[in-house]
């Protein structure tokens, strides 16, 4: 993001009234390497974007925060950290899922018993590009920035 943009976003709704919520890209390697872009490249241009947008925005703590998530997901060796969303989400055939986005589910229909486990049982689905934004590190606060 162009600092020209961010100051026209920012001129469009001030005095109106509007909150202008964030939410940042996170690109796969495979899907950076498609447009011939590294990972270090990734992060250069969220930093330039956040210097952007932080001269015409509150940047709240919670975002800034999320904008260190990205970052250790993307640079982290060891894979990424369970992916375990604050809220269920449930597919329109009746599977919940802790993370919209993931394989671990367990349909309405089941037992009590067997849904009570899923919720209780640890994350096993991963965080990835995709789930970023809504799913943290099972340690965190899952709230969205």
């Amino acid at each position: 993001m162009a600092d020209e943009e961010a100051e026209q976003l920012a001129d469009l709704v001030a005095g109106t009234g509007i909150d202008v919520q964030l939410s940042p890209v996170l690109l796969s390697e495979s899907a950076l390497r498609r447009d011939g872009r590294s990972i270090q490249d990734s992060l250069v241009q969220r930093a330039r974007d956040t210097a952007a947008l932080d001269q015409y925005f509150r940047l709240s703590n919670g975002y800034r925060s999320y904008l260190d998530d990205l970052r250790q997901l993307q640079l982290s060796k060891e894979g990424s950290h369970p992916c375990r969303s604050a809220t269920l989400y449930m597919s329109a055939d009746g599977e919940v899922r802790h993370c919209p986005y993931g394989a671990s589910e367990v349909s309405v229909h089941a037992p009590r018993t067997e849904i009570r486990a899923f919720l209780d049982a640890p994350a096993t689905d991963r965080v990835g590009p995709d789930c970023a934004a809504i799913c943290r590190p099972a340690s965190r606060d899952c709230a969205a920035a």
